[in-house]
C-alpha cells in the first residue's frame, strides 16, 4: 500500500519544519495504526507497542531532505518503531543538552542520520590541484551521539556517502558502524539493508523482553 501527504512541501514552507515533523508523524500514527487493525481484524493478536526512537538529525532546508525525512518516518512505523524529532524550536534556550539528553534519555534506540547542513572547500598545497569538496552535517548529531552513548542507548548510524568522515561518522575509527546511503531515496539498497539491521534489533530485543517475563 502507498499514501501521500498532499501538499506536504507546501506545508512545510508555510508553517516551518516543526509543525511540518509533527504533521508527517501524526499522519504516519494514523495511516499504520488503522493498517494494522484492518489487517489484525478485532479478533486477531494484540497489537505490539512500538519502540520509541529518538532520530538526531538536521533541521531539512531542502525539499530533497523534507521528502526523505517523510519517507525515513514511515519506514520507521512499519518496523514497529515510532519516531521522535527534537527541532531548534523545541530547545530550552537555557539549557539545550539537558532538554536533548531527557528527549534521548526517554527513548530505546537513537538513529543518528546525517544530511548536509552546510558545506566547504578545502586550502589545498601547492602540489594539488583540485578542489576538496567537503559536505558537513550539524555539530549537535555529535553531540547527541555523545549523550545516547552516556546513556546507554542502542545506537544506529546512518549518513549521506558525501558527509565529511569526522566524529560519529568516521568510517576509519568509530564505535559503530556507519551505514551510508548515495541518494536521497528510502528504497535502496543500502537503505533496505539499514534498516533490516534495525528491525532485526528491534525483534531481538522484544524477544528478550517476553523472555524476560517483561
Amino acid at each position: 500500500m502507498f499514501t501521500d501527504v498532499t501538499a506536504s512541501t507546501s506545508f512545510f514552507e508555510r508553517h516551518g519544519d516543526f509543525d511540518g515533523l509533527l504533521l508527517l508523524r501524526e499522519y504516519n500514527r494514523v495511516i499504520f495504526i488503522g493498517a494494522e487493525t484492518n489487517l489484525i481484524g478485532s479478533v486477531g493478536p494484540r497489537r505490539t507497542k512500538r519502540r520509541v526512537l529518538f532520530v538526531s538529525t538536521v533541521t531539512p532546508h531542502m525539499d530533497a531532505q523534507v521528502r526523505f525525512l517523510e519517507g525515513f518516518s514511515r519506514r520507521l512505523f512499519t518496523i514497529g518503531v515510532e519516531p521522535v524529532f527534537v527541532r531548534e524550536v523545541f530547545y530550552d534556550k537555557k539549557d539545550p543538552i539537558g532538554r536533548v539528553a531527557s528527549q534521548i534519555a526517554s527513548c530505546k534506540i537513537v538513529i543518528v542520520l546525517g544530511l548536509e547542513r552546510s558545506h566547504a572547500y578545502k586550502e589545498l598545497s601547492k602540489q594539488e590541484s583540485e578542489g576538496v569538496h567537503r559536505k558537513y552535517t550539524s555539530s549537535w548529531l555529535h553531540l547527541e551521539a555523545g549523550l545516547a552513548y552516556a546513556l546507554g542507548k542502542q545506537i544506529f548510524v546512518l549518513c549521506s556517502s558525501d558527509i565529511c568522515s569526522d566524529g560519529i561518522f568516521d568510517r576509519a575509527f568509530n564505535t559503530y558502524h556507519v551505514h551510508e546511503f548515495t541518494e536521497h531515496s528510502v528504497f535502496s539498497d543500502a537503505m533496505d539493508t539499514f534498516f533490516s539491521v534495525v528491525s532485526d534489533w528491534v525483534r531481538d530485543s522484544r524477544d528478550v523482553k517476553s523472555a524476560g517475563g517483561g
